[in-house]
């Protein structure tokens, strides 16, 4: 894909960033101030969870569910995209689907530290580099916004934990468009498909951060948000800054490829006890 769609790529990014983080400040998409303010006065306790996003057991349209989740996207439009039987998935032909959210926001990451993803990737792009604006494509990738470093021209400070065609996870990577802003963290690589059920790679064997997959071809991640803050912002003064919202992203528009991935489990859990 030519550069000026790269940019475009991303200036829809940094928009989409940039405007629901704004729709939160003006509580357009947050919970209502009341509920907002127990979120944040009453601290979390052991055995708690904190759902990011919910998928119904029966299909809907993925329009539909935004709404009913106060998500919303940017880019290209996300109507391949399905969710239903308790899951979501991502999917890219030779695009980026990029959907997000600031409801339920902020939250304080030392009330919820650590966060859980359930993912299953069937595909992934081929051709990839994402140290490269050419090859920065992946079959998954959730961005983690924090109230910290917004500009006009630039995204908050931002974690994203992203799947990879073949780098290994705990690899840490600057974004080639926002080097200082915005920096990959790989949680995985290849596809998770059981033995016969893909072409691409071997199973995904356990690492710091994961385990192994299951039969079924999932994968269950655990992050600490706080400590994985301070490994990309190491400069950033305490303490770690309220989180402000979160997108989703499947996309293969710059090697002009395909990607899939389903998602079963967003939320976040309190400190371990």
């Amino acid at each position: 894909m030519s550069t000026p769609s790269c940019r475009d790529t991303h200036g829809s990014l940094v928009h989409l960033l940039t405007l629901l983080l704004a729709c939160a400040a003006l509580g357009l998409l947050s919970q209502p101030a009341s509920a907002a303010g127990q979120a944040l006065a009453h601290p979390s306790t052991p055995g708690q969870v904190k759902p990011l996003a919910t998928f119904p057991a029966e299909p809907m349209a993925i329009t539909a569910w935004m709404a009913q989740q106060q998500w919303t996207s940017a880019r290209h439009d996300p109507r391949r995209c399905e969710v239903g039987n308790r899951r979501l998935r991502l999917v890219s032909q030779d695009d980026s689907i990029m959907i997000g959210t600031t409801a339920g926001f902020p939250v304080d990451p030392r009330a919820w530290p650590r966060l859980r993803v359930r993912l299953r990737v069937t595909q992934t792009p081929t051709g990839t580099d994402n140290t490269q604006q050419s090859g920065d494509d992946a079959a998954f990738r959730l961005y983690v916004a924090f109230a910290r470093g917004k500009t006009l021209f630039g995204p908050p400070h931002t974690l994203v934990y992203v799947w990879t065609e073949n780098v290994p996870a705990e690899t840490l990577m600057p974004s080639p468009y926002f080097r200082t802003k915005l920096h990959y963290l790989s949680i995985g690589q290849g596809v998770t498909d059981p033995p016969g059920g893909g072409t691409q790679g071997p199973r995904t064997e356990a690492h710091p951060g994961h385990g192994g997959q299951d039969e079924a071809g999932w994968v269950t991640i655990e992050r600490d948000l706080l400590q994985d803050y301070r490994r990309v912002f190491p400069d950033d003064p305490p303490p770690v800054p309220m989180v402000e919202g979160i997108m989703l992203k499947c996309d293969s528009n710059n090697t002009g490829t395909s990607a899939e991935a389903w998602l079963a489990t967003l939320e976040l859990l309190p400190p371990v006890p």
